[in-house]
């Protein structure tokens, strides 16, 4: 019996826990309703931006 060969990428790790003040939930009625607020829980959740995931072309 042979076995299929194994993903050949890892799996992406999973993303930390966020704080109560770093749900998107919160931060984005805040950015509407009081803008202020909503900029500064932003600039203090200090969100990463996801990086860029290159996808292999298949060989011809």
């Amino acid at each position: 019996m042979t076995y299929p060969p194994p993903y050949p990428y890892p799996s992406a790790p999973a993303p930390g826990r966020r704080r109560w003040w770093q749900h998107p939930g919160l931060i984005i009625p805040l950015l509407v309703i009081v803008p202020p607020a909503g900029i500064l829980l932003v600039w203090l959740s200090r969100w990463k931006i996801a990086p860029k995931i290159e996808v292999p072309r298949a060989s011809r």
